[in-house]
């Protein structure tokens, strides 16, 4: 006569189904809520990034200037998950940046065009997003922007790897973990068939109960400390994955704060830097090379026209990211209070006041000072056919006809941090000569490394801008990035980028 399913085999059966619904719960519910959050995050980040453009095209709309449309939508650039960013002004084209082709995509893009709404598209390959560019209260124009959606795919695809990878080894481990309990304990109490087939069943509140004091007594003891052990380890692993559960969902929601934050700062610290069409007045062959090295920048550029002088400066903040930046706010303050409000258009003047001032804010000349943070500086005032510079630890680079591109240093000093003595500044004159152009820098392009090491240099600089100055600035902006992106490689960039030229 066949034997029927023992006591063992259930158990152990049991055991496996348990095992298998954790792993289940591994594979299914993390990966599918993982993929939701990152979609949601990618279309929030669309969003942001639509919100830029719109924000930072708004005064080239209202004027029609293309050529400060496309100087913002080249920032887009150093964007990589960005596709495309188009531009509409009265339902046509106005300016555009392109990746990739967007005409497999113009459908889509037809169906957004019309509305007035900041909407957006999930597509299989891309996230599409359009906003309203708007001008006290009137619709200006609108921006479409696409997102690769290739990083979410290869993110939810590594996460359920992972998932399987843990869900196995759940499996494995539990598996073998149970089968070897069963064996050492289950075995023995194959003759308490009645209480046995109960547990097998899964009625894991039965106590088996007997007066023997011999090993079928010693066996009954043991099988009931094994039920309770058992019905304890569950609860156990349940309680735990409930934890395991918030506490990923706590990380979660702190980690988008961060990000939401500083993706907010970003759009806080372009609000502060100069007006392209406003510099482009004064200045109308410029171009402006703003490459930060994290979301938020330590490095700033600023600008400002009044009585009759044009003052530009670059300004190199100790460290990046959000300790840089919020440097940067400081600077970008004390420099309008100086400038804007005390009238004060001597560079070396101007360098003194902000090293007071920086060393003030930070609280540096009290002998228990905690932040050493400070800045370094390239100011100049263009004032009729002359050009006043100082500098803190950084130069000016002028390139003439027939000359080769003379560096005019700074001074050896350092706005704010530790210092023995008062700093000192020097004002040095240029004269303005007709094709002449002029050249400020942070450190970061010239330190920048490449894979093996080499850093661009102050030298190559020069003669980059020996070979580059006499072309249009538009050009000049392009062969600068393209000389960076061909000496970086894959190199992570390691600091701040800033650069400006100007034309005369």
């Amino acid at each position: 006569m066949q034997r029927k399913l023992g006591i063992k085999q259930k158990f152990v059966s049991l055991a496996l189904v348990l095992l298998a619904a954790v792993a289940s719960f591994i594979l299914v519910f993390f990966p599918y809520r993982q993929q939701q959050q990152m979609s949601e995050y990618l279309k929030q980040k669309v969003f942001v990034i639509s919100d830029m453009v719109a924000y930072s095209t708004t005064s080239g709309l209202l004027f029609d200037d293309m050529a400060a449309v496309k100087t913002y939508l080249d920032i887009l650039k150093s964007l990589d998950e960005v596709q495309f960013a188009l531009v509409f002004k009265d339902g046509n084209a106005f300016a555009d940046y392109r990746r990739h082709n967007s005409k497999p995509y113009q459908e889509t893009i037809n169906t957004l065009l019309p509305s007035k709404d900041r909407t957006s598209v999930e597509l299989e390959n891309i996230t599409i997003a359009a906003v309203p560019v708007m001008s006290d209260n009137d619709l200006v124009g609108r921006v479409i922007v696409g997102v690769t959606r290739e990083n979410l795919k290869r993110d939810v695809m590594q996460s359920r790897i992972v998932a399987i990878i843990v869900g196995v080894a759940v499996l494995a481990v539990g598996g073998l973990v149970f089968v070897w309990q069963t064996t050492r304990i289950v075995e023995p109490l194959l003759g308490l068939e009645r209480a046995s087939r109960k547990v097998a069943e899964g009625d894991m509140d039965v106590e088996v109960t007997t007066t023997s004091t011999d090993e079928v007594g010693v066996l009954a003891n043991a099988f009931n400390v094994m039920v309770a052990n058992v019905r304890s380890s569950i609860e156990e692993v349940r309680n735990k994955n409930t934890a395991l559960i918030m506490q990923q969902e706590i990380i979660e929601q702190f980690n988008k704060r961060i990000t939401d934050s500083i993706q907010y700062g970003k759009r806080i610290q372009a609000a502060i830097l100069p007006d392209p069409a406003v510099m482009s007045a004064v200045l109308p062959k410029h171009f402006v090379l703003f490459k930060p090295k994290d979301v938020v920048s330590g490095d700033f550029y600023w600008f400002t026209a009044m009585e009759g002088k044009a003052i530009v400066a670059v300004v190199d903040c100790t460290g990046h990211g959000v300790p840089g930046a919020f440097m940067s706010m400081i600077g970008n303050t004390l420099l309008n209070q100086i400038v804007n409000q005390k009238r004060i258009f001597d560079p070396a003047a101007i360098l003194t006041e902000l090293n007071v001032g920086v060393r003030s804010a930070l609280k540096q000349d009290s002998d228990t000072m905690l932040a050493k943070d400070g800045m370094d500086v390239c100011l100049c005032v263009i004032d009729g056919d002359t050009i006043s510079f100082a500098g803190a630890n950084l130069s000016l680079y002028v390139a003439r006809p027939e000359k080769e591109v003379e560096r005019i240093k700074g001074n050896s000093a350092f706005i704010g941090g530790r210092q023995k003595e008062r700093q000192q500044f020097t004002t040095q004159i240029v004269q303005i000569e007709p094709s002449m152009a002029v050249y400020m820098t942070s450190d970061g392009y010239p330190d920048q490394s490449n894979e093996q090491g080499v850093k661009f240099s102050t030298k190559r600089f020069q003669r980059l801008i020996q070979e580059t100055y006499r072309m249009d600035v538009a050009e000049q902006r392009k062969h600068f990035v393209r000389a960076m992106s061909d000496h970086q490689g894959n190199e992570d960039q390691r600091d701040d980028i800033t650069v400006i030229g100007i034309q005369f």
